[in-house]
């Protein structure tokens, strides 16, 4: 797929855009996309960097199938489907519902639970198993002050909301720590490359799914589940 030299006609509707994502939700999801995967990537388990090619090619069928139901030229997609969405519609909760959501849990339930955020290892860095530049845009930290480096970005990057802060002190955001370097955290919790948990009363309460589970319902959320639990934990 070429760079993206300027925003495709469908993007500039927004209305066109929320429909057009709802389809690829649903698409995603269906009996047939299930069949394409179980084909198409059984092959290709063992080699991770084939295997991440041949996800994106079954992403962007699914992308131009969900244009055309919508009435959409699919040769209109010069680019990632999700990439043209975090791109121009990077302020848009609707459009990008990742967009605050965290900040509106923390917001919700902060007088009632502790939230703590733990940067992880790069599940796909520059240097290894890289997802493209849009994902893959910085190397696997090589020491403690580099992840810390890496965490930091992490609150430059959510600068609209504010959600995070590194003052362990401070109960007004979610505060930011990162694993050590040997990864002592997500080895014991496999909490790679990222996992909701809830601990109370010393024990773990909730565990949320892996990301290979969590990638078969792309219109929840990992927050999405943990406020589903909040909600029944605090009525």
């Amino acid at each position: 797929m070429a760079a993206v030299a300027e925003m495709p006609n469908f993007m500039k509707d927004r209305e066109l855009v929320i429909r057009i994502m709802k389809r690829y939700q649903v698409l995603m999801l269906n009996e047939e996309t299930a069949k394409i995967y179980n084909h198409e990537l059984h092959p290709f388990k063992t080699d991770p960097s084939k295997l991440v090619t041949v996800m994106e090619n079954i992403f962007h069928k699914i992308a131009r199938q969900a244009l055309e139901d919508n009435g959409v030229n699919p040769n209109e997609l010069n680019y990632r489907l999700m990439s043209l969405i975090r791109r121009y519609y990077s302020d848009d909760s609707e459009a990008i519902v990742h967009s605050g959501s965290l900040h509106r849990l923390f917001n919700d339930y902060k007088d009632k639970a502790d939230f703590l955020q733990i940067y992880l290892l790069e599940a796909h860095p520059r240097d290894g198993w890289t997802v493209g530049e849009h994902y893959s845009s910085y190397d696997q930290p090589k020491d403690i002050f580099g992840r810390t480096a890496a965490a930091r970005r992490l609150i430059a990057a959510d600068a609209k909301f504010q959600t995070f802060t590194t003052d362990l002190t401070d109960e007004n955001k979610v505060r930011l720590v990162v694993d050590n370097m040997d990864n002592g955290f997500a080895e014991t919790y496999a909490a790679q490359p990222d996992r909701v948990f809830v601990i109370e009363g010393g024990r773990m309460a909730y565990i949320g799914d892996v990301i290979k589970v969590q990638i078969h319902s792309p219109d929840k959320l990992m927050t999405d589940r943990l406020r589903e639990w909040l909600q029944q934990r605090f009525p």
